[in-house]
C-alpha cells in the first residue's frame, strides 16, 4: 500500500472517529435522561445538562467533586456504598434510590475504565420516576379499594334486604304495643337505623350509592354548612372561610357534598383535642395536562379546589397511607367504625374528582378536594309538597325474589289499604297482571330479578297498561338503575331499608301525579 493510500485511510478513520465522538457527545447533551460519572470514591466526575437540571445547578463546575452521597438519602446510602467497594468491570446494576429531597429516581450504572484489574470509575443514566411511581401507587390503591368496594356493595345489598324487614317490622310493631314494650321496639329500631347509616357509608364507599346530583354553588354550601359544624365542632376550634369572589359551580348530590365537609371535619376535631383552627378555602383553578396526569381521573381544564386545613397533630406516613381504607381508624373500637374518611372519598371520586391528603406528625392536615367545574347556574330547590295519606285504596303489583322482604313489604302495604298482588319473578307478575281483571294502579319491583329484570317487566307492563305507574327499589343503585338516570329516564327509585311511612309517602306521592 502506498505512502498516499496510508494517509487517506488514517484521514479516514479520524473523520469517522470525529464523527462518532460528535454524535455520542450529541447524545449524552441532548439525553431527557441524566448522565453522569463518579469516581471510586463516590466523587462526582462529570454530569450533562439533564442531570444539571435534577440537581438545580447552572453549570457542571458546580457538582464535580461533590460527594455522589450526599444527594441521597440515608436509607439507600448503603446500596450506593456496596456498589462503590464491589464495582467489577463488566458488571451492569440497576436500583432505584430516593433522594434528600424525596423525589424517586432509578439508576442504571456501568463501571468504565480499568486499573490494577477494577474500574476507575462507574458512569450512571439516572431518571426521575417520581411522578410514575405516584401513578402507580394510585393503580394500586384504586385497585384495593374497587376490590374492597365490589365486596361491600355486596355485602351491603344483602344486608338492606334484612334491614328492610327489621325496619318494617319494628316500625308496625311499635304501633301495637305500649310501656316498655314499646321503647324496646323503639330501642331495635335505633340500632337498625344506625345499621342502616353504616350500610349507607359502605355504599357510598362503594361508589354504589343512590345520588341525585345537581349543579350546586360550592360557596353557597360551605357557607351553609359552617352552622352545622359549628355545632359539631367544640368551642376551643375556631372556623375560618376563605372563599373565591367568583361562581365555584360543582355537579355533585348536595347532601353528599355536606356528608364530605362533616366527615372532613370530624377527623380535625378529633386531631385537636386541644383546640385549634379549621380552615375551609375553595377557589377556582385551571388543571393543565402536567397537573391532571398526576391524578389518573382527572381532565385538563377548569377545577374547583376545597381546601379543608387544620392546626391539629397530623399523621405518620403509616398512618398517611391507609387514611381512605375502610375500617381503618387510629381510635378505639366504641368511638369510630373507620368509614367517614373512606366514604368521603367515594363520594368525591363519584362526582368525578379526587381528595388528597398531605399531612406531617405535628404540622396539622390538609384535605385537598378537586372537582370538575361546570359553567351553570345551581337549580333552585323546589319548595316540598306535603304528602298526604292515600286517598281509598290501591291495587299494587309487588314483585320481590327475597322471601321476607317480600312478605315484609306485603304487609306494609296492605296495612295503608292496598290491594297487593304478590310475585316472586317478573314471570309470575305477568302472570297475575293477565288474570287479574281489575286495575293495577302500581308495579313496585325490585332492579334485579332472576331471569327478566324489573325495567324490562316494566316496559312490558305498560304496554298493557300504559296507566299503571311503576316504583323502583333495591338494596343499592344498580348499574342498570345509573343508565336510565344517565340518559335522562323519568324513574322514581325507593333505595332499600325502608320503612312503612317512607313507603306510603313515596307511594302517595307517584299516586297523585
Amino acid at each position: 500500500m502506498s505512502d498516499r493510500s496510508e494517509e487517506q485511510l488514517e484521514t479516514r478513520e479520524l473523520e469517522l472517529l470525529r464523527a462518532r465522538e460528535e454524535r455520542y457527545s450529541a447524545l449524552v447533551e441532548n439525553s431527557p435522561y441524566c448522565i453522569h460519572e463518579i469516581d471510586l470514591d463516590g466523587e462526582l466526575i462529570s454530569m450533562n445538562p439533564a442531570g444539571l437540571r435534577m440537581m438545580a445547578a447552572e453549570a457542571e463546575c458546580d457538582v464535580v467533586g461533590m460527594p455522589y452521597l450526599d444527594a441521597v438519602c440515608a436509607e439507600d446510602r448503603p446500596r450506593i456504598e456496596n456498589l462503590l467497594r464491589a464495582a467489577t468491570y463488566g458488571e451492569f446494576s440497576e436500583f432505584e434510590f430516593t433522594a434528600v429531597n424525596g423525589r424517586i429516581f432509578r439508576s442504571n450504572f456501568v463501571p468504565l475504565g480499568i486499573r490494577d484489574g477494577r474500574p476507575t470509575r462507574l458512569m450512571g443514566i439516572t431518571q426521575d420516576v417520581t411522578k410514575r411511581r405516584e401513578l402507580e401507587r394510585q393503580l394500586r390503591q384504586s385497585q384495593q379499594l374497587d376490590a374492597i368496594g365490589r365486596l361491600a356493595g355486596g355485602v351491603a345489598h344483602d344486608f338492606n334486604n334484612l334491614l328492610t324487614v327489621i325496619l318494617g317490622s319494628t316500625e308496625m310493631l311499635e304501633m301495637q304495643v305500649d310501656g316498655e314494650a314499646r321503647a324496646d321496639v323503639a330501642a331495635i329500631g335505633n340500632a337498625a337505623q344506625r345499621a342502616a347509616e353504616l350500610t349507607s357509608q359502605l355504599l357510598t364507599f362503594a361508589r354504589r350509592q343512590t345520588d341525585a346530583p345537581t349543579v350546586v354553588d360550592v360557596r353557597a354550601r360551605i357557607r351553609q354548612g359552617r352552622e352545622l359544624l359549628s355545632r359539631l365542632l367544640p368551642e376551643n376550634v375556631r372556623i375560618e372561610l376563605s372563599l373565591s369572589d367568583e361562581a365555584l359551580s360543582v355537579r355533585i348530590d348536595p347532601g353528599r357534598f355536606d356528608q364530605v365537609l362533616v366527615n372532613l371535619a370530624t377527623n380535625a376535631r378529633d386531631a385537636m383535642p386541644d383546640g385549634g383552627t379549621l380552615r375551609i378555602d375553595a377557589d377556582r383553578i385551571q388543571l393543565g395536562r402536567r397537573a391532571a396526569d398526576a391524578h389518573a381521573s382527572l381532565e385538563p381544564g377548569p377545577h374547583v379546589r376545597v381546601r379543608v386545613v387544620d392546626s391539629g397533630c397530623g399523621m405518620p406516613p403509616e398512618v398517611l397511607e391507609r387514611v381512605f381504607e375502610p375500617f381503618y381508624s387510629t381510635k378505639g373500637p366504641s368511638e369510630g367504625t373507620g368509614l367517614g374518611l373512606a366514604t368521603s372519598h367515594g363520594i368525591v371520586t363519584q362526582a368525578g374528582g379526587t381528595v388528597d391528603v398531605q399531612s406531617t406528625p405535628g404540622g396539622g392536615t390538609t384535605f385537598v378536594i378537586l372537582l370538575p367545574s361546570v359553567d351553570a347556574c345551581p337549580a333552585e330547590e323546589a319548595p316540598a309538597s306535603p304528602v298526604s295519606a292515600m286517598a281509598g285504596s290501591a291495587c299494587v303489583l309487588l314483585v320481590e325474589d327475597d322471601g321476607a322482604v317480600r312478605e315484609a313489604t306485603r304487609r306494609m302495604l296492605a296495612d295503608q289499604g292496598c290491594e297487593v298482588l304478590v310475585a316472586t319473578d317478573a314471570e309470575q307478575a305477568l302472570e297475575l297482571e293477565a288474570a287479574h281483571g281489575g286495575r293495577i294502579d302500581l308495579l313496585l319491583t325490585d332492579v334485579v330479578l332472576p331471569g327478566m329484570n324489573g325495567r324490562e317487566l316494566a316496559e312490558i307492563l305498560a304496554q298493557r297498561r300504559p296507566s299503571t305507574r311503576v316504583l323502583f327499589t333495591s338494596g343499592y343503585n344498580e348499574d342498570a338503575v345509573v343508565g336510565w338516570q344517565a340518559r335522562g329516564d323519568d324513574i322514581t327509585f325507593l333505595p332499600k331499608p325502608y320503612t312503612p311511612s317512607a313507603l306510603r309517602e313515596t307511594v302517595a306521592s307517584i299516586l297523585r301525579t
